[in-house]
């Protein structure tokens, strides 16, 4: 398990995204979660089943128009820091976020602002 958090943003570069397969994006409104199921890939590996879960999400965007065609694999992956300051939250401070963008081969992207990023590898 690796958990992504501010404080250890350049951590996310040690994570092999390149070519990793996503197809679905799954959020919950109530708890502030997004979860991405991902199919890693690495050197020697035929696919690692992973899911990657946002907590305390503040924004999530994502584009489907596919502007360099269909596609779904991760071309590259680019963190950094943010600051929120439209909302209020007794629990979180607004310097507790950071934003991933998820840059797929389409060209489309897929945008999460929240305060932790958990990257989960599951038993194939």
């Amino acid at each position: 398990m690796t958990i992504i958090t501010r404080e250890n943003i350049d951590e996310i570069k040690k994570i092999y995204f390149h070519d990793a397969e996503i197809s679905e994006v799954v959020s919950d409104y109530i708890e502030h979660t997004v979860k991405i199921p991902v199919k890693l890939y690495r050197k020697g590996s035929s696919g690692i089943n992973a899911v990657i879960t946002f907590e305390n999400t503040v924004r999530l965007d994502i584009s489907f128009l596919k502007p360099w065609g269909a596609g779904m694999y991760v071309l590259g992956v680019v963190a950094e820091l943010v600051e929120i300051t439209s909302f209020k939250t007794e629990s979180l401070n607004i310097m507790d976020f950071f934003k991933v963008c998820f840059e797929l081969n389409s060209g489309d992207e897929i945008n999460v602002v929240a305060s932790k990023m958990v990257l989960e590898e599951k038993n194939n």
